[in-house]
C-alpha cells in the first residue's frame, strides 16, 4: 500500500519529487523482498512440522494399536 502512496507523489517523505519518489520505491521493493524470503521460509518449516506432526500421530496410533494386541 506504502508503494501506492509513493508513487502516486502523496508520500509525506517524497512528495512529488522524481528522484525521491524513485529512492523510496527501491527501498520498499527491498524490504519487500526481506519479507517475502522471510515469509517462504516460514512457510516451508510449517510444511515440514506439519506432515512430521501427521507421520509422528499415525505412527503413535500404530505403536497402540501393536500394544493393545
Amino acid at each position: 500500500m506504502q508503494q501506492f502512496i509513493v508513487a502516486e507523489g502523496n508520500d509525506e517523505l517524497a512528495g512529488n519529487e522524481p528522484v525521491k519518489m524513485n529512492i523510496g520505491n527501491d527501498i520498499l521493493m527491498e524490504l519487500i523482498d526481506k519479507d517475502k524470503k522471510a515469509a517462504s521460509m516460514l512457510y516451508s518449516w510449517q510444511a515440514r512440522l506439519f506432515y512430521g506432526g501427521m507421520l509422528f500421530y499415525f505412527c503413535w496410533h500404530l505403536y497402540g494399536m501393536y500394544l493393545l494386541t
